[in-house]
């Protein structure tokens, strides 16, 4: 009976997470005003499809309403994509189910790191193109004893180490140094586990608004390190991929806006497409009526 208890408990905490996601998406929709109605107006079978998807997403077994929460907090707010009514809807959501201010600080420090990608993409094709005009040499430069001590201290602190880094540490020693502590800053503080960053990572690295593949692997391997499982991850990147809705929640108010100031709602006014050149025409190769006779109509004959 216990073992049946829990497991019903369990249902049900999916079923309240799957609720959670509908409401949340809510929350977004409001925050652009008239989006919810809008979209249920002009595309309801794709609001309601929507629907079903994020019941889904939100219902898996591997991800807490608070990771998830704070998932989505991290996609909304990546400089990337810096979506406010995403971002209010995951804060909310993540205070309900039980994140702290702290977690959530953390959450927003972690992601803010993305920008270093202007480096770890920029500096190694910089480094390739030198090597491409018949340069190299002056990009090919051994790591004196400062260098190996900046690696050495990035690496305790962040717990890995990847060839862009290499590279940036070759043009930009100093920068990478100072880099290196405000990234480590998170990970000293500790609000969130070494997996759940990892997973903050993966979400921005993979979104659509990034899709930065070199940073997606590099994560994938250090939340693997942690102990995640292929389950896990496979759930972030479904929690991720509804971002996508936005665009319709963004949009389907414009549209209404546009069609009321155009003073036709959802249909256009009667004899509207009939004053273009194509109506026009078409209403002049239609048959003309034949006149009515003056003959009295039978007593039980209709107009049909």
């Amino acid at each position: 009976m216990a073992r049946k208890a829990m497991a019903g408990k369990a249902m049900a905490g999916q079923g309240g997470r799957a609720d959670r996601a509908v409401a949340d998406w809510k929350v977004q929709a409001a925050a652009e005003p008239g989006a919810d109605t809008a979209l249920r107006r002009f595309a309801p079978a794709y609001a309601d499809a929507f629907a079903r998807l994020a019941k889904t997403a939100a219902a898996t077994p591997h991800l807490s309403a608070r990771e998830q929460a704070l998932i989505l907090l991290g996609v909304n707010a990546s400089v990337t994509h810096l979506h406010p009514p995403g971002i209010r809807a995951a804060i909310r959501a993540a205070l309900d189910a039980g994140a702290s201010p702290a977690e959530i600080a953390e959450t927003l420090t972690v992601i803010s790191g993305l920008g270093v990608h202007a480096c770890t993409l920029g500096v190694p094709a910089l480094i390739e193109e030198f090597e491409r005009a018949g340069r190299g040499a002056e990009v090919a430069r051994a790591f004196d004893a400062r260098q190996e001590a900046i690696k050495a201290r990035f690496i305790a602190e962040r717990g890995y180490w990847a060839d862009f880094w290499e590279q940036t540490l070759r043009l930009a020693p100093e920068w990478l140094a100072v880099y290196g502590e405000l990234s480590a800053v998170p990970w000293r503080e500790g609000h969130l586990s070494p997996k759940l960053k990892e997973f903050l990572y993966i979400a921005i690295d993979a979104a659509t608004t990034h899709c930065y593949e070199p940073g997606l692997r590099v994560h994938y391997r250090n939340a693997i390190k942690y102990g995640a499982t292929a389950e896990e991850i496979v759930a972030v990147l479904a929690l991720i991929s509804q971002m996508g809705i936005q665009s319709a929640l963004a949009g389907m108010p414009v549209l209404a806006e546009e069609l009321a100031r155009r003073g036709r709602g959802t249909k256009a006014k009667a004899g509207r497409a009939g004053r273009t050149p194509a109506g026009k025409a078409a209403a002049k190769a239609r048959p003309k009526p034949r006149a009515r006779s003056n003959s009295r109509a039978r007593p039980n004959s209709r107009v049909l």
